[in-house]
């Protein structure tokens, strides 16, 4: 069971620190991201702040459950403009303790899921067991962001970038984990 859990603790570490160099580093932190012209920001900030609270809005608005304002939301979804927005009345913090601390805890707790897989696995070297982490955060990517280019639109660069953040990050990861636990 201490494998398991030092083999968590440090594949966690390990793509928490491969996510810092995919981000701020490399041109994956970025891709798919467009940011509102500055000339256009204060027109699209300004109205932003009638919104009753912090949430994730979707537009244009779903008025009713029944048939016929489904297809006249579809219909307006189809003309456009539609999406998503993510909203912080106050704002959001940017990089402090808690943001690195909660992103920290969530890559060790899959972490300890993906260590507590490869201490079941018969597999032996560290280049398989490495793949089967790195096959872990494919699977999270093609279940979760996958789907959020397919039925919200997400920019295809964005989440490309994310499967190669997964996959490569998980698969450092693996290298590590496979690396506590071996010949256990």
């Amino acid at each position: 069971m201490r494998h398991i859990l030092s083999a968590g603790l440090v594949g966690g570490l390990v793509v928490f620190c491969w996510s810092a160099v995919d981000h701020m580093l490399l041109p994956f932190g970025e891709m798919g991201l467009t940011q509102i012209p500055a000339d256009k920001e204060p027109a699209v900030l300004e109205p932003l702040k009638e919104l009753p609270g912090r949430g994730l809005y979707m537009y244009p608005r779903l008025e009713g459950k029944d048939t016929a304002a489904h297809e006249a939301w579809m219909q307006k979804v189809a003309n456009g403009p539609s999406g998503l927005l993510l909203y912080h009345p106050a704002g959001a913090p940017v990089m402090n303790a808690g943001t690195f601390a909660g992103e920290i805890g969530a890559d060790v707790l899959a972490a300890l899921i993906a260590a507590f897989v490869l201490a079941q696995l018969t597999l032996r070297g560290l280049l398989a067991r490495a793949g089967v982490v790195s096959l872990l955060g494919v699977f999270a990517w093609l279940s979760i962001s996958l789907s959020y280019l397919i039925w919200y639109g997400y920019p295809a660069a964005f989440v490309l970038a994310e499967g190669v953040d997964q996959a490569v990050g998980w698969f450092l990861g693996g290298l590590a984990m496979a690396w506590v636990i071996r010949g256990r």
